[in-house]
């Protein structure tokens, strides 16, 4: 009895650890399928990535035919164009974002965009001098090549001059009304007869002789200046063109500048933080030509007058070696609308029947 009670709780014992045994192999194996599927997945997973990271890339490749050009000799004044041709050899769109030229140069392109396989130009203008200079100009374009992002396009040139002239800029020294200046001289350097046919200046202050109908390779002009004129030029200077038919040169420029016997010291009156109708002091010097023979003589001033309507008048003037100092007295009118800065010219009428013209420049207080 005693033994039968015994054998059936081992029994009883003997299934419950068979029951846990076999539910352990279950969740072990449950666990184990998971842990593989995931890192079966994490592998392919990945795998696909690598695919992605390797595929390749549709990208443009621009490709130029030449990007050098020589113009060879270059005539003064002429206008010169380089051509370049490009292509598009890539699988994607080629897109040119940026074109930049150089000095004197009018780049254009004929598309901004070109597909796979199409073709396309960049022109270069180059409007050339007058005179002689050895080119090297450069033409820069920013694409979407990951190879070729910065291209570089060049052309060259030697610009060779025909005509010359001297000199190129004039002073003229204008003393007691006598105007003196040296010669104007034109020569041909290619041996090319030519003519003047007219001649401009500055407010026409300028003349010469010359016959229209003569042919030559060398003039030689005598400038004549009004002296008047001269006196009244804001700033002293000038430009004088001389129009020719010369095949190369179809006018030459000449700049001029006065030496006039008196000069003001510094050349303009500057007067800031000025107020309409405030009375500011402003002080300056007019001074003798070192070369000028008065120049021991007194500076007499006998008026002065604004173009822009300015209360403008002399409060006191100083006698000081080769001239005098001025105290002038100011009293700025108002402004134009929205307008902080005005420019005038004051004309300043001497005993001897000579006028000095001095630039002012007002800056209006905030």
């Amino acid at each position: 009895m005693k033994s039968s009670f015994i054998n059936k709780k081992i029994g009883v014992y003997g299934c419950m650890w068979c029951a846990f045994l076999c539910f352990a192999a279950i969740c072990s194996e449950k666990a184990y399928g998971k842990e593989s599927y995931d890192e079966s997945q994490s592998q392919i997973s990945g795998e696909k990535v690598s695919i992605e990271s390797e595929a390749p890339k549709i990208s443009p490749t621009i490709v130029f035919d030449n990007t050098t050009y020589d113009f060879g000799i270059i005539k003064p004044f002429s206008k010169n164009l380089a051509i370049y041709s490009l292509k598009n050899k890539g699988k994607g769109v080629l897109k040119i974002t940026e074109v930049k030229g150089c000095c004197g140069t009018v780049v254009k392109l004929t598309k901004h965009e070109l597909a796979p396989g199409q073709n396309g130009f960049v022109s270069a203008e180059y409007k050339a001098g007058p005179e002689s200079n050895k080119l090297d100009k450069k033409i820069t374009l920013t694409t979407n090549d990951p190879n070729h992002p910065i291209v570089v396009l060049t052309f060259t040139g030697q610009v060779v001059e025909t005509l010359k002239w001297s000199p190129k800029r004039l002073e003229v020294a204008v003393w007691d009304g006598d105007v003196n200046c040296p010669p104007i001289t034109i020569r041909s350097l290619d041996k090319t007869k030519y003519a003047v046919k007219a001649v401009a200046s500055t407010e026409k202050c300028f003349s010469m002789t010359y016959d229209p109908n003569a042919f030559a390779e060398i003039f030689v002009f005598k400038p004549k200046f009004d002296a008047k004129k001269i006196g009244l030029l804001p700033g002293g200077k000038g430009v004088i063109k001389i129009l020719l038919n010369h095949p190369n040169y179809q006018e030459i420029s000449v700049g001029f500048v006065v030496t006039p016997p008196i000069t003001a010291v510094p050349g303009q009156i500057l007067a800031f933080n000025a107020e309409p109708n405030k009375v500011m002091i402003r002080s300056f010097k007019l001074m003798w030509n070192t070369k000028h023979p008065k120049k021991s003589e007194a500076i007499e001033i006998d008026s002065i007058v604004s173009s822009q309507g300015n209360d403008i008048k002399i409060k006191q003037t100083k006698p000081i070696e080769n001239g005098c100092e001025v105290a002038l007295q100011l009293r700025p009118s108002s402004p134009k609308l929205n307008t902080r800065f005005t420019t005038d010219n004051l004309t300043i009428l001497l005993k001897d029947g000579s006028t000095v013209i001095v630039p002012l420049r007002i800056f209006y207080a905030a």
